[in-house]
């Protein structure tokens, strides 16, 4: 038997103890210096297990070892504090102290508890449980506000007063959708896919749906949000000088892993831009990004009966210009709109800043204009931000293949065993040092009123009906537009024709 004779306070752990959770044999044996396995005789490290034994354990075991067993219905627990059997049951005797005012709404609330095996559910949220809410913003179909959930989220059954156990209050955002007294069955889709989510590994980079509310005022519907500092566009006006091509290159990773995400989940987000992407600095001082609002950018309203004539809503510089001539979005749409985020953030140029997002656009994109790639920025950076924006859809990577391949820019080593991506720091700073066209970040000093028009709807999706018939998507490497010139910003040079007649002819 092994000895721990320079402590005298120590314990025997025994195998009954494991049907405690982890929390009551932490209060049992956090005083102890030493803790020894009963069964093995090896010491424990503080995570409340054996893990000698537990390696040789059936997965039943593990789950015991890992989180005990109800004391409710006395089955083995299979997620921490939460037996998924024991608490629908809870979850069902409470349907009737609540409703939302819509049956759909309810329905998707109860069928998330029902189905719920964490504490990461869905609640009806009464909205006097809200406090201090202020305005945050104003979109194109919601309004944003933070405010302080007095009560917090549900975090486990609390035995001793027969209720739930709340984390307390904390802050959130409520995202206030306009005109959703009557919504629609999409938006309840979109929302119960949301929380799948938090199972997947990738989750951090989703942001985090507590439950839906109702306006006392307007009786619009809301969602109840985890809050973050700002947009990820925010963000950058105030940073961008300060971040170095790492800092840059580990922001594009989180999006790409979010995205990887919803597309795993079979989704398509449909308006992804920079004002959807929203970051706040985490205790260790990294920068935590979640993507949220995909599925949101219709009205609340919206149906997709295929009878009703097809409306396209977004920010139309990350728009995939496929969309535009009448095909379905895509994940590889969401891929052309991650291609424009990937050049913005290494730039720090909006895209298209200096000319209004008009149907005159559209016209040049479909024609193959992008917006400029800046020269310091790597080749193979540039490749890959041209593989997203392929005007053939089926060209542009996968979410996986665009993650692949920014690890293996930053990450892998040549032939002499050092990391190329310190030389390819050093010269990308050095470039974008010397290079005479500053990074363009447009605030609402500008001098133009155009591009501060501009500033203003590039972070709000909006309806985008254009009557006339645009052209086919290609590509095309030498379009001459304003982003392919060095001229004063506040030049716009135009190769469309802007006669009404004429220019549905160049299409010919």
């Amino acid at each position: 038997m092994m000895k721990y004779k320079s402590y005298d306070n120590k314990i025997i752990f025994e195998s009954s103890d494991y049907d405690l959770d982890k929390d009551e044999r932490r209060v049992k044996y956090e005083k102890y210096d030493i803790i020894i396995c009963g069964k093995c005789n090896e010491k424990f490290y503080r995570d409340w297990h054996c893990r000698k034994c537990y390696k040789n354990e059936t997965d039943e075991e593990k789950n015991r070892m890992l989180h005990g067993r109800c004391k409710g219905c006395s089955q083995v627990m299979k997620i921490h504090l939460w037996c998924s059997s024991c608490n629908s049951k809870r979850f069902q005797r409470d349907f009737i102290k609540w409703t939302s005012g819509n049956a759909d709404i309810n329905n998707l609330i109860k069928d998330i508890q029902m189905a719920a095996n964490s504490k990461h559910i869905l609640e009806w949220i009464p909205y006097d449980k809200f406090t201090d809410v202020n305005m945050l913003d104003s979109g194109g179909f919601a309004k944003v506000y933070s405010a302080t959930w007095k009560d917090g989220r549900i975090e486990k059954w609390d035995y001793e007063s027969n209720n739930w156990k709340r984390s307390g209050s904390f802050r959130v955002a409520l995202k206030v959708l306009n005109d959703s007294k009557d919504i629609s069955e999409d938006f309840l889709n979109e929302l119960k896919f949301l929380k799948k989510f938090p199972t997947s590994y990738y989750s951090t980079y989703i942001v985090e749906c507590f439950g839906i509310t109702q306006e006392s005022s307007t009786l619009n519907y809301a969602l109840v949000l985890k809050l973050k500092d700002c947009s990820l566009r925010s963000y950058l006006d105030k940073n961008y000088s300060s971040l170095t091509l790492k800092d840059k290159l580990d922001i594009i990773s989180k999006i790409c892993m979010g995205l990887d995400c919803i597309h795993n989940h079979n989704l398509i987000h449909r308006d992804l831009h920079l004002g959807n992407i929203l970051c706040s600095n985490s205790d260790n001082k990294k920068l935590d990004i979640s993507i949220s609002d995909f599925g949101f950018c219709k009205p609340a309203f919206e149906t997709s009966d295929p009878s009703e004539k097809k409306k396209i809503f977004g920010v139309l510089p990350y728009m995939a210009p496929e969309v535009w001539v009448g095909k379905e979005y895509t994940k590889k749409s969401d891929i052309y709109s991650f291609g424009i985020i990937i050049n913005e953030i290494i730039s720090g140029s909006r895209p298209f800043h200096n000319i209004p997002h008009d149907y005159h656009l559209a016209i040049d994109i479909c024609r193959g204009s992008r917006p400029k790639i800046r020269p310091e920025t790597p080749k193979a950076l540039k490749d890959l931000i041209n593989k997203c924006l392929d005007a053939a859809s089926e060209d542009r990577p996968n979410t996986y293949q665009i993650f692949t391949m920014l690890q293996d820019f930053m990450y892998t080593k040549n032939d002499r065993g050092s990391y190329d991506f310190k030389k390819h720091t050093a010269q990308y700073e050095e470039l974008k040092g010397s290079s005479h066209i500053a990074a363009i970040i447009i605030t609402k000093d500008s001098p133009s009123g155009t591009r501060e028009d501009v500033s203003r709807m590039s972070c709000n999706s909006k309806l985008l009906n254009f009557q006339n018939m645009l052209p086919s998507p290609i590509n095309s490497h030498s379009f001459i537009c304003n982003t392919d010139t060095d001229e004063d910003e506040n030049t716009n040079i135009s190769v469309h024709s802007m006669c009404t007649d004429c220019k549905i002819n160049d299409f010919d």
